[in-house]
């Protein structure tokens, strides 16, 4: 989840690109002032000045680490205020130049609202991870570790046997000073419970409390990233993967949560074949129905374009994601476009034709519905998906298990 710094940066970006056009008006003004109101002139460019200055500071907002945003809002604000009362001290409301005063003042303002908001759900979700954390027991108390399985966004991640029971788990370990970038991932996991989601099992802490322990269970077939490196897929394949995902994703969502990172590495396959949607770590629990977050989260080669281009976003990127992870499984490794040439495309709005294939044509139509680079032109949620005629040639678990024995021999 992007953390409130990225989203303020995000948010003033957002504000410069509304106003930018603005400013070439405002000086386009100021030089048809006539000579003899050439004191006003010399005002007025200042204060049209000082707000060019005032954006380009804006725009180059980056360090999180060293930058205090609260002063920054509050600095903003007041030098914004003080360029306002000059130009009603000169009378002067040229191309409408009070009315941007007034509407960057506004979204100064908001943006403070959204920062502090953001701050305060981030604060209850590390309580909620704290408290579990205090009333948990060590791992050693209840699980021996036999062995790495790999290195997850946020940890390593080890095989763990039950000493009473024998059972395995995947235990994923974290620094306790790196605690804050868990929270959201682990109230995530708590509120689901779907057979089409990977479970958290139970969280841990080791002896000296130097590390936390997430257990869950094991996906031993891996990621289907892995599996797409060597081959693509035929559609039932693809539609025998794509329901689970879906369904994992209906129910996030109606429990207000966005996965926001759909892809084929975060698609994993346990022993039985079955597919589960794992790592919520950029996922964003929505604490009402107008609680929509804003900025860059996930994989941006999988990401629609609100997402890349850090505007305000709900549902609808998750759907985004199911095309662009349903393209994938049909072009395997064939790379269709390259990331940074893809990000491009979304970022300038230029879009295409992603979703033709040498498929049938619901396969097109699927991909189609959810690859629109207007949101509110996309399939309407992940109940319209799985009603999809395409997702009637889904198999079941054997499919799926064939196909990761036919990466084997390829491989």
């Amino acid at each position: 989840m992007a953390d409130s710094h990225s989203t303020l940066h995000t948010y003033y970006q957002g504000v410069v690109r509304g106003i930018t056009s603005d400013f070439v008006k405002l000086k386009e003004e100021k030089s048809r002032i006539d000579d003899e109101q050439n004191l006003q002139s010399v005002a007025y460019s200042d204060s049209v000045n000082s707000l060019g200055t005032l954006v380009y500071d804006m725009w180059n907002i980056r360090d999180a680490e060293s930058q205090n945003y609260d002063e920054i809002i509050t600095q903003k604000d007041m030098e914004v205020r003080n360029w306002a009362e000059k130009c009603l001290m000169l009378e002067m409301d040229n191309c409408g130049f009070m009315d941007k005063i007034a509407q960057l003042k506004n979204e100064l303002r908001h943006a403070r609202n959204e920062i502090n908001k953001d701050d305060d759900k981030r604060r209850n979700e590390m309580a909620y991870l704290e408290n579990a954390v205090e009333n948990s027991a060590p791992l050693s108390s209840t699980y021996n570790i036999e062995g790495a399985l790999g290195q997850g966004n946020f940890g390593t991640v080890h095989l763990g046997r039950h000493k009473s029971t024998g059972e395995l788990v995947a235990v994923k370990t974290i620094p306790t000073t790196d605690m804050h970038t868990l929270a959201t991932e682990f109230k995530a996991m708590m509120k689901c419970s779907s057979p089409f989601v990977v479970q958290c099992l139970g969280i841990f802490q080791s002896e000296q409390r130097l590390s936390i322990h997430l257990t869950m269970e094991v996906m031993c077939k891996g990621s289907l990233d892995k599996l797409l490196a060597v081959t693509k897929m035929d559609e039932v394949e693809a539609a025998t993967v794509l329901y689970p995902v879906v369904m994992g994703l209906r129910h996030l969502h109606l429990l207000g949560i966005l996965h926001r990172d759909v892809k084929p590495g975060n698609i994993l396959i346990n022993r039985l074949g079955e597919v589960k949607l794992g790592d919520l770590g950029e996922s964003y629990i929505m604490s009402d129905v107008a609680d929509f977050p804003r900025g860059q989260a996930g994989d941006l080669v999988y990401s629609c374009p609100e997402v890349v281009t850090g505007k305000m976003h709900s549902y609808e990127c998750d759907v985004w994601m199911v095309g662009t992870t349903f393209r994938k499984m049909l072009s395997g490794p064939h790379q269709i476009f390259n990331s940074r040439e893809l990000i491009g495309m979304l970022v300038a709005g230029d879009f295409p034709e992603l979703f033709h294939f040498p498929q049938s044509s619901e396969a097109c139509k699927l991909l189609a519905s959810c690859l629109q680079p207007l949101w509110s032109d996309r399939i309407a949620n992940m109940d319209s998906i799985l009603e999809h005629p395409f997702m009637a040639l889904r198999a079941g678990p054997e499919m799926v298990l064939a196909f990761c024995e036919r990466c084997i021999e390829l491989g």
